[in-house]
């Protein structure tokens, strides 16, 4: 319709390129999307996108982010890292137990060989991503300081109570992804939880959460804002009324158009402005 096209105007669809790169003996794929006018004499700067699940995949497929991140002037690399589905048994399982260091080396790795072939700008680069993806991305945060912004959205930061709550949550959920339940093995949940490495974050960090999340609740995000917030670290609480874990698929259309809205400025703000402070709050946006 006209209001579409005036709405999407200035965003002009990027193709996707398809990668590989090898960690730890497998081979790990992705997709890159080349901000319009990207060089390898100047690169544009990138954004990691890291998929749910972890159980999934990124494919062939429409992604509005993506797309206005580009148009922004912002390359984007989406990920599937060790825990994808689409790449055999021993690749899906390979996650179990091992939620953070090896899906972040995986991740890392993409990024890595991007910068080698003077893809990307990698001193301007930002991570996001949703559910799983956003425990990645508060975990990633939490063990390097590369990224100079960052998005976790409807994440998981506290293992503990994300086993033992929510919609899936009870006494299977830890079995089958570490082995023992929480209670038999409290340290080890501790230890896999984004939440507890909370104090060594210094990229500035966005959090996004939908109040009606019952797959990952909203106390999830509210303990990193709350841990982050005392330690006086570079972070906003983005809360999403009237919203559930499927926001940015099916939820009201005008917040689905503001979360992109929002995510775009951030990493607009930080990668390609150049900020290094928290963006302005509009007192008249509601």
């Amino acid at each position: 319709s006209d209001l579409m096209g005036a709405a999407w105007g200035s965003v002009k669809l990027v193709t996707p390129v398809e990668r590989w790169h090898t960690v730890d003996g497998r081979r790990i794929q992705g997709w890159f999307y080349p901000a319009p006018g990207s060089t390898k004499r100047d690169p544009a700067p990138v954004v990691i996108e890291i998929h749910g699940g972890p159980a999934t995949l990124y494919g062939w497929s429409l992604m509005w982010e993506w797309q206005v991140l580009a148009s922004s002037g912002i390359s984007v690399y989406a990920c599937n890292p060790r825990g994808s589905q689409g790449y055999g048994a021993e690749f899906l399982t390979a996650n179990v137990g091992n939620w953070g260091d090896g899906p972040m080396a995986d991740v890392m790795g993409g990024l890595d060989a991007l910068i080698a072939d003077g893809l990307v700008d990698g001193n301007r680069a930002g991570v996001t991503g949703g559910s799983y993806g956003g425990y990645l991305t508060s975990w990633i945060v939490g063990h390097t300081d590369r990224f100079r912004a960052a998005v976790t959205c409807r994440s998981v930061n506290d293992m503990i109570s994300q086993m033992l709550s929510g919609d899936i949550g009870g006494p299977t959920f830890g079995l089958h992804t570490y082995g023992v339940h929480p209670w038999e093995d409290w340290d080890l949940y501790r230890r896999h939880s984004p939440l507890t490495y909370a104090e060594h974050v210094t990229t500035p960090l966005l959090i996004q959460h939908a109040e009606r999340d019952l797959r990952c609740t909203i106390t999830q995000d509210e303990e990193l804002f709350a841990v982050l917030r005392s330690l006086r670290k570079p972070v906003r609480l983005m809360r999403t009324p009237d919203e559930s874990h499927e926001l940015t698929r099916s939820g009201t259309p005008f917040r689905r158009v503001d979360n992109l809205r929002l995510i775009d400025e951030w990493f607009r703000h930080f990668l390609v402005q150049g900020k290094t402070r928290l963006p302005r709050i509009d007192p008249k946006r509601g």
